[in-house]
């Protein structure tokens, strides 16, 4: 009854008819969707050795015993590349998951948003653990895909932590780090682009306050990078601003913002600029005809 050459598999099933997933794995399968954390993994790393793409649905109350088992099937499939997470309980995932990806260092997508509304533990526990969590990430080197995003634990980045971060991806094509608060200045960003060249989509804050970076005296380019997301990042001079964009980063039109103030303003000088330098073409009159 099993189709044996299956590829794919959306499983969305509820109980009590999602005991019979496990028909459903096959050594052919490739690409998995469950709406949420199910026995069967256990399976996966043995039934489905060549799954590349794994997808797990919500499921806010991650209990212990489920964290482990996810750990554990991640480390199994070992052609993973591709995870998709979201709705996760912070720390599970960190404490248990996140630890275990060293197995799997071939991974070039990875996506996790975690929505943890308890937001109960201290700074200080929380400025240890977002730093752990992107210190996690450095092993994956074949990374082009990476979301970060821990509600109520900001991920943690400096100039430094985020040159050495994409001297480890240096494939990274689109990544999204809710960095906060905005320790990464102009300058530390500049730093690490340029050991990305094929970046094309970057969400970060940035400290565009205290610009520290001068692009009439600075050859920096980045030429790939078309999507710029500053998130909440506060500016204040938005002419110096709108200049170290349009110097070095000539790809991007508009810089995507959540302050609808100063970057609008930014934005708008980062136009005019553009509209500037566009080459301006003349029509020539053409000469009376000879009576």
């Amino acid at each position: 009854m099993f189709p044996k050459l299956l590829q794919s598999l959306l499983w969305q099933v509820e109980t009590p008819n999602n005991i019979y997933l496990h028909f459903f794995l096959s050594h052919t399968l490739r690409f998995g969707y469950l709406p949420a954390i199910h026995p069967v993994l256990k399976s996966f790393g043995t039934r489905c050795a060549f799954l590349e793409a794994l997808t797990i649905g919500d499921a806010e109350d991650l209990t212990v015993d489920e964290s482990f088992l996810l750990a554990e099937t991640l480390r199994s499939c070992m052609q993973l590349r591709h995870l998709d997470r979201h709705d996760l309980k912070f720390a599970p995932l960190l404490n248990v998951t996140i630890l275990n990806f060293y197995r799997i260092p071939h991974l070039e997508y990875i996506v996790i948003f975690c929505f943890d509304s308890d937001g109960d533990e201290s700074d200080e526990k929380q400025s240890d653990n977002s730093f752990t969590a992107i210190s996690q990430f450095l092993r994956f080197t074949q990374l082009r895909t990476l979301g970060l995003v821990f509600e109520n634990y900001p991920v943690y980045l400096d100039n430094d932590l985020l040159l050495k971060a994409m001297s480890s991806w240096r494939h990274i094509r689109y990544t999204t780090l809710a960095n906060r608060p905005p320790t990464i200045t102009f300058r530390g960003s500049f730093d690490g682009l340029r050991l990305c060249p094929h970046l094309d989509s970057l969400q970060l804050h940035v400290d565009a306050v205290n610009i520290d970076i001068d692009p009439e005296t600075e050859s920096i380019q980045h030429t790939s990078l078309q999507k710029f997301n500053v998130g909440f990042s506060n500016v204040e001079d938005v002419k110096a601003a709108a200049r170290i964009i349009f110097s070095m980063l000539p790809g991007v039109e508009q810089v995507r913002h959540a302050d609808e103030n100063e970057w609008d303003k930014v934005n708008k000088h980062l136009e005019d600029l553009k509209s500037s330098a566009a080459p301006r073409h003349h029509i020539t009159p053409e000469p009376a005809p000879d009576t």
